[in-house]
């Protein structure tokens, strides 16, 4: 049980690296990935989609983090987050 979570996780930080450095989705890996495993088609493009919600609030988050208190940015910002009036 473990040594799958070790492996799934490990995968998963691959392709999240692989797809950050090539600019493309991870669900251009993912899912080819579960195919092989045995997952149905569309239960893969479904969870591949998924993940996209949990993946866009990590990057939100890094955002705001990477600009806090940057002296050079204007008013209504949170972090590099721009919020409009």
């Amino acid at each position: 049980m473990i040594f799958e979570f070790v492996i799934f996780l490990s995968i998963g930080a691959a392709a999240g690296l692989l797809a950050g450095m090539f600019g493309v989705g991870g669900g251009v890996l993912v899912v080819p990935f579960l195919q092989r495993c045995g997952v149905d088609m569309r239960k893969a493009i479904g969870s591949s989609a998924a993940f996209t919600v949990p993946v866009a609030i990590g990057g939100v988050i890094g955002y705001i983090i990477a600009g806090w208190n940057n002296p050079q940015l204007p008013n209504y910002c949170l972090g590099f987050i721009y919020l409009q009036p």
